[in-house]
């Protein structure tokens, strides 16, 4: 099941231009593999900054949520097949540390999204939702006044 990012629910909490980075790095993450202090550079923000909005919940749940949304059926069941193999290989004295460390390093966008999907799965609301929801009806008006002005 694919989602398409405009369809995750954008935090009031955030800003426009962490809204617009945001979508900009999973899909340059994903597109090309670019780095994190690459990207920053390309669209004139500081690593400081970014780590910083990396520390806020919401924002952090936000990035995670937008980069399920870039992963497709193929890979969702090649993860799956995969995830069986190692499953079977961790219960062999013969696994590798360094097998699955490195499975996980290469899809580690397919498991954030296989995380999400168990939280859902569970009941848990992702944090980027929660703050969506706890808005007044002020707060969601004046949120639309600005999208509509930007």
């Amino acid at each position: 099941m694919t989602i398409n990012k405009n369809q995750i629910p954008v935090p009031s909490s955030l800003s426009p231009e962490q809204v617009n980075l945001a979508k900009a790095f999973v899909q340059e993450r994903h597109t090309s593999g670019i780095s994190v202090s690459d990207f920053l550079s390309k669209h004139g923000k500081s690593t400081k900054t970014w780590y910083e909005w990396q520390k806020d919940e919401v924002f952090d749940s936000y990035l995670k949520a937008l980069g399920g949304t870039i992963v497709s059926d193929d890979e969702r069941e090649a993860f799956q097949i995969v995830k069986k193999k190692i499953m079977q290989m961790a219960t062999k004295q013969s696994a590798s540390v360094k097998e699955v460390e490195l499975f996980l390093s290469t899809f580690q966008y397919v498991v954030e999204a296989e995380k999400q999907d168990r939280m859902k799965e569970l009941g848990i609301q992702p944090a980027h939702e929660k703050a969506r929801n706890e808005r007044t009806v002020e707060d969601r008006k004046a949120v639309l006044l600005q999208r509509l002005k930007g």
